[in-house]
Formats: C-alpha cells, sequence, structure tokens
C-alpha cells in the first residue's frame, strides 16, 4: 500500500484538493500506484479515500478562518469515513 503523504497528518488543503480530484476517479494507473496489489474493492476505497481528503481540506480551511464548529463537524466526517476503510486501507 502506498498511501499518498498528503492524507497523513501535516498537510495542507491544496494538497489534499489535488489528490481528492485525481482519486475521484481514479484510473487503472493512478489506483494501482496507490494500492499495487489491487486488492478486493480498490477502486472504491480510492474514491473513499477521495472523499477522505476532500473533507479534510475543508476541514483546514474552516479552521484556518475561525470557524471551529464547521471544522470540527468536517473532522468527524473525515473520522467516520476512515472508520469505514477497511483494514488493509488504513494507516
Amino acid at each position: 500500500m502506498n498511501i499518498p503523504d498528503c492524507l497523513v497528518e501535516g498537510f495542507d488543503a491544496a494538497e489534499l484538493e489535488a489528490f481528492a480530484k485525481q482519486a475521484q476517479n481514479p484510473s487503472p494507473e493512478f489506483a494501482e500506484e496507490i494500492f499495487p496489489g489491487k486488492p478486493e474493492g480498490y477502486i472504491e476505497v480510492i474514491k473513499l479515500l477521495s472523499q477522505y481528503a476532500a473533507v479534510k481540506s475543508a476541514a483546514i480551511k474552516h479552521r484556518l478562518k475561525g470557524r471551529i464548529q464547521f471544522a470540527l463537524t468536517e473532522e468527524n466526517r473525515a473520522e467516520f469515513i476512515y472508520t469505514t476503510l477497511p483494514q488493509w486501507a488504513k494507516w
């Protein structure tokens, strides 16, 4: 598994958005780059990672604008998406 660094804490909203766009409708090459072994359901997992990245990006933007309650809501959404990932896709 090659989870992109942008999904790990410490990256900015723009990097997360860029990943989210690319992963929304992943090419086979892009998907295989992340999950080289092509585990069952890996394309759908890439799409979940896209949603995760988009929501994390929104949370970061809300925090930067001081909208903490909105940020917390988005962070909770991201955490929920993460919990729906299969074990082999978690970091």
